[in-house]
């Protein structure tokens, strides 16, 4: 036996309205700024890391060839 619902036509799902393309907007040259700043914060922290660590190693070896000579 068939349901009621079926003797009525099935209706398609009405589609939904299709979701408004996004299409990415070009940063604004604030943003880029902005973008531009936040990379060259990281940059200048990477690279004072890198010159504390340079230093200490320079360190090591003047107070290396300090003792050595000392000990001449």
């Amino acid at each position: 036996m068939s349901s009621p619902t079926a003797s009525s036509s099935p209706k398609p799902p009405k589609p939904l309205a299709p979701p408004p393309k996004l299409v990415p907007k070009p940063p604004s040259s604030l943003q880029r700024a902005q973008l531009d700043v936040h990379v060259l914060e990281e940059k200048k922290v990477e690279l004072a890391m890198e010159i504390e660590r340079e230093l200490a190693a320079l360190d090591e070896i003047r107070r290396a060839k300090g003792k050595d000579k000392a000990l001449h």
